[in-house]
C-alpha cells in the first residue's frame, strides 16, 4: 500500500510503501532524513515521531511487549 504523508520532522511531502496490513513499521524521510513510524489504521494511517509515538505503534517496542508476554 502506497502512502501520501507528511514527515513530522520536517513537514515536507512523503511517499511510503507500507507492505500491507495494519502492522506499524518504521520509514524514513527523503528530505531530512529521519526515521518515524507509519501505522495503517482503519480510514487512514497515523504518523509519529519515533520519540512521540506510543508503545503500540513503535515497531521495537511493540515486539519486545509481545516477546514477553510470550514468556508470561
Amino acid at each position: 500500500m502506497r502512502y501520501e504523508i507528511l514527515c513530522p520532522y520536517c513537514h515536507e511531502n512523503q511517499t511510503v510503501v507500507h507492505p500491507g496490513g495494519y502492522t506499524p513499521i518504521y520509514a524514513e524521510c527523503a528530505s531530512c532524513g529521519k526515521r518515524f513510524v507509519l501505522e495503517p489504521e482503519r480510514h487512514g494511517v497515523a504518523v509519529y515521531k519515533v520519540e512521540d509515538a506510543p508503545c503500540c505503534s513503535d515497531p521495537d517496542c511493540l515486539e519486545t511487549e509481545l516477546a514477553a508476554s510470550e514468556n508470561d
